[in-house]
């Protein structure tokens, strides 16, 4: 677990240039912090979940 790429990946200010390139690097850790972005694209979202297998299927609070 990288703590400061699962900061960032939370962080609301980021813009989508440097979203897109954590997605690109993305872990389950990294990608847990993106995928409850309100600013991920469609597009965004494709790349994560193919990059994370069963993301968007787990169970969230």
């Amino acid at each position: 677990m990288n703590h400061v790429l699962c900061g960032l990946a939370t962080n609301e200010a980021l813009p989508s240039e440097l979203v897109d390139r954590l997605i690109a690097v993305a872990d389950a850790d990294i990608a847990d912090g993106l995928v409850s972005r309100a600013d991920l694209s469609h597009e965004q979202a494709v790349d994560l979940a193919t990059r994370v297998p069963g993301l968007f299927t787990q169970n969230r609070p």
